[in-house]
């Protein structure tokens, strides 16, 4: 995200080490749980490096939704529809594991096993991946 690069090269040049982790991983896996976070590696210089992003119309809370112009109202409404696409898949993969019991056909039990782990990280993701979002649950 070209806020943090910009953000690490304001902290730099002040003399105060930082690194930007989750970099690599945010294109495959969007959401809050794996976006790209800027870290102080000296614990001293975490109230300045907080100075300078505030000084610099950063997001009072790097690493969050503020960094991706979402609002908590999107974030509440991504998180709902990520559980209920992620129940929807579930409810999908119990019945593909019943019709495989009545019916002995192969290929739902692959849509069982599909189904079933998809549906459980969509329901995860909307309960936890958004833990950052500033949105009460």
């Amino acid at each position: 995200m070209p806020e943090l690069g910009l953000l690490k090269s304001l902290l730099d040049e002040v003399g105060i080490a930082c690194e930007i982790r989750n970099e690599a991983s945010y294109p495959n896996f969007p959401g809050a749980a794996f976006q790209p976070e800027i870290w102080v590696v000296e614990e001293k210089d975490y109230a300045k490096a907080c100075e300078i992003r505030d000084a610099s119309q950063f997001s009072p809370s790097a690493g969050t939704s503020a960094l991706t112009s979402e609002s908590p109202k999107e974030i509440r409404r991504n998180r709902i529809w990520f559980g209920l696409v992620g129940l929807l898949m579930v409810v999908f993969a119990v019945a593909a594991a019943f019709g495989y019991a009545s019916s002995g056909d192969p290929v739902r039990v692959l849509f069982a096993f599909l189904f079933g782990p998809l549906g459980a990280l969509f329901v995860w993701l909307s309960l936890f991946g958004w833990r950052n979002a500033g949105v009460e649950r």
